[in-house]
């Protein structure tokens, strides 16, 4: 169980259409927030692929990769929800069809840690 604040950050981080979040906490809810922070670490692990290809040099590779985490949270913000409307697509099992608040609430943090990071390092 989380608290409550957590569900209601997860209700908050919305674009311009509201949208009714779920607010449960089960293995669907934590199959997505992992589903999430995975795609995360694959925009990592392909960004440092790429530089590492362009340039030869991986300690160079990996500054570029740590210099742009906006970057690479901003493209893990719009491919999740693609593939959650894909899975809904392809899906014909019920835990489909439900948006958790929770893993919105994980997407929203990370926003906003990558975020305030951003700020402080060009500051």
């Amino acid at each position: 169980e989380v608290p409550r604040w957590i569900y209601k950050f997860g209700q908050a981080f919305q674009g311009r259409v509201h949208i009714e979040y779920e607010n449960a906490t089960n293995s669907a809810a934590l199959r997505d927030a992992n589903l999430f922070l995975f795609l995360w670490l694959l925009v990592n692990v392909l960004t440092f692929v790429f530089l590492y290809h362009k340039n030869g040099d991986a300690h160079a590779a990996l500054y570029q990769c740590m210099k742009m985490p906006f970057a690479t949270i901003i493209v893990a913000l719009i491919v999740h929800p693609i593939l959650l409307l894909l899975r809904m697509q392809f899906s014909s099992s019920e835990d489909a069809y439900h948006i958790y608040s929770t893993t919105n609430a994980v997407r929203g943090a990370a926003f906003f840690s990558v975020f305030l990071l951003a700020l402080y390092v060009n500051m």
